[in-house]
């Protein structure tokens, strides 16, 4: 029975580093997502100002 239950602490241990690193990836994802649109709102900003003199 003690062997089972180290058997299920290890796969639990696996599924959150393998979790972990998955979220790590989204928020990588998130944060260039984040970055492009401030440069693309910047691009837009300046834009309307020309437009507007």
């Amino acid at each position: 029975m003690g062997v089972l239950w180290v058997i299920m602490g290890f796969a639990l241990f696996l599924y959150l580093v393998f979790q972990v690193s998955y979220m790590e990836k989204l928020l990588k994802k998130q944060q260039a997502d984040v970055e492009e649109t401030k440069s693309l709102l910047k691009v837009l900003i300046k834009e309307q100002q020309r437009e507007k003199k």
